[in-house]
């Protein structure tokens, strides 16, 4: 069995088992919230399938689940905020010149994130892990720009993940027309039957942009060459091949796993995630037929049935000012008259807005509401405090987040490194690795959206509490602030409120600084001992004023 074959084995295995677990409970809940990217089950159609639109007739769960998405854009990774901050690892923790290195390299990656087509793709990433519950995106370097991210849709790949459930390789299907495949491996890379559509481009011209499906295959590496540093050396493989030829078109490699998998939330110990939107299904689902339901009773309303007795055959005008003959039967018995007519709209109102609040409620639209009613009656602080309450109601699929994107991040650290996009580090951080070659640890990756503060806020506010009852405590023992660290707590709360590196004084700086200043008190000390000095003898004078000052000065 060739490497080709064997690829496309393991993945068709893997996509039998989604499909047939998976792509129908995605489908279904796209269908409902959102629609346009209902295309699970048919991503070899041409044309979008919008047939199940003309079944919806309520589109709160629409509305919430865009909440839901804009919210992450808002709250995660903002596109006017530094959201992410890179740290030394814990064995550098206390090397301030290695604290301020990584805190440059965070602002030049946040602008390379910020030049880079990053939030157009997370848009879409959003939507996946918002209502599917799963999202995928790859990241290689760019033309233009040296980062390159890209959407991966739901339902065109399968991953494995490793026991720390990290995602560690990716099977990618995508299609290419004959022209592309031709531009991107080549044609002597293409198999038999590629090839002789090739050759008939020239006769048959629309075969070269008949689309033929082809597969990445992205896993850890099993055997290297020790040392080597070449593109089939490289800790990841990389494989791309020809679904119709079965054949091997390009192999290389990458030096960290180039695909980030993020759920909201994990479907017990399933692969793929789960998302509010499988919570609200009844809810939306209910809401609908009541959405139904009352739109016929508003039809009904405006337009009334009309009940005739059996003999009149007449078409009833209900145009304003329509003229009716009716027999004088008719006429006794009060035909034609309305019927049907007597549903109670205001009953599917009040059901409707409960389906409304539930749905709400499983997508946090309440959470993300910034209380424009309160605020003016509030102060700063307790709209801040108010705020971080609701946000760390997020907090779980936050975390799940910052599980999933780190790999990722340190992957944006290592490819800028590589490119020479930040400054020498300080020779304290270069580590040797075990065949000699210089190097610097990966960062810790550290957020610092309005969520990641909120968080580390809690750190503050606990200081701002013990803070309160030791003031009371100092009355009775003033060194009991001996326990504390206050440059610390200065730096850390500093940082932990998002304030920015450059504010903060390196240490070395500050230890200039206190020694200048204990030196320019200690010499201002000598000048009033010998002010006094002199003043003791213009007193007493002669030998005795001397022997004073003497004693003074010793």
């Amino acid at each position: 069995m060739t490497v080709a074959q064997s690829i496309l084995e393991e993945y068709q295995a893997l996509k039998s088992d989604r499909s047939a677990s998976w792509d129908g409970r995605w489908q279904r809940v796209l269908e409902w919230m959102a629609p346009l990217r209902a295309d699970i089950t048919e991503t070899n159609s041409p044309t979008p399938n919008t047939s199940h639109r003309s079944k919806l007739h309520d589109t709160k769960a629409i509305e919430a689940a865009e909440v839901l998405v804009s919210a992450h854009m808002s709250y995660i990774t903002p596109l006017n905020e530094q959201w992410l901050s890179y740290a030394p690892p814990r064995r550098h923790r206390k090397n301030d010149e290695a604290i301020s290195y990584f805190k440059e390299c965070s602002e030049i990656a946040m602008e390379e994130i910020a030049s880079s087509n990053f939030y157009q793709v997370m848009q879409s990433v959003y939507e996946d892990r918002s209502i599917p519950g799963t999202a995928n995106m790859f990241l290689q370097k760019g033309e233009d720009a040296e980062l390159n991210f890209k959407y991966v849709p739901l339902g065109t790949y399968c991953f494995t993940e490793n026991e720390g459930g990290q995602a560690d390789s990716m099977f990618r299907e995508f299609p290419l027309t004959l022209n592309q495949a031709v531009e991107k491996f080549g044609e002597d890379k293409l198999g038999d039957k590629l090839r002789g559509l090739w050759g008939r481009v020239g006769s048959e011209p629309a075969l070269a942009h008949a689309k033929h499906n082809f597969l990445q295959c992205t896993r850890v590496r099993k055997e290297r060459a020790r040392g080597a540093t070449d593109q089939k050396n490289k800790p990841y493989e990389d494989t791309y091949v020809c679904m119709t030829d079965k054949v091997t078109l390009k192999e290389g490699g990458f030096d960290e796993f180039p695909f980030m998998v993020t759920r909201y939330r994990r479907w017990g110990n399933h692969l793929w995630g789960s998302s509010p939107a499988y919570s609200a299904l009844p809810n939306v689902t209910s809401a609908n037929y009541i959405r139904q339901i009352l739109k016929t009773l508003g039809e009904v309303a405006a337009i009334p049935r009309i009940l005739q007795l059996a003999g009149e055959k007449r078409q009833v005008d209900l145009r304003a000012g329509g003229v009716n003959f009716v027999s004088r039967e008719a006429a006794q018995l009060g035909f034609p008259k309305e019927w049907g007519t007597q549903g109670r709209y205001d009953v599917g109102m009040s059901l409707l807005e409960e389906d409304h609040e539930s749905i709400e409620q499983f997508f946090h639209v309440p959470l993300f509401r910034m209380f424009a009613s309160i605020e003016k009656e509030m102060t700063a602080t307790e709209v801040a405090a108010r705020e971080r309450e609701k946000l760390l109601m997020f907090a779980p699929s936050f975390t799940q987040f910052v599980s999933d994107m780190t790999p990722l991040m340190v992957r944006v650290f290592a490819m800028l490194a590589r490119a020479g996009k930040f400054p020498d580090p300080p020779p304290s951080l270069i580590e040797s690795q075990e065949d000699g070659e210089a190097t610097i640890p990966n960062p810790q990756v550290v957020y610092q959206s309005r969520i990641a503060l909120a968080i580390k806020a809690l750190h503050g506010e606990a200081f701002d509490r013990v803070m309160a009852r030791m003031i009371a405590l100092a009355e009775i023992a003033p060194d009991i602030f001996d326990n504390w660290d206050f440059d610390n707590v200065s730096r850390d709360l500093s940082r932990n409120e998002g304030m920015p590196e450059s504010w903060v004084r390196a240490k070395k700086a500050i230890e200039e600084i206190r020694a200048a200043r204990a030196e320019a008190q200690q010499a201002a000390a000598e000048a009033q001992q010998m002010e006094a000095g002199a003043n003791a003898i213009g007193k007493v004078g002669g030998a005795q004023g001397m022997k004073e000052m003497e004693e003074m000065i010793s």
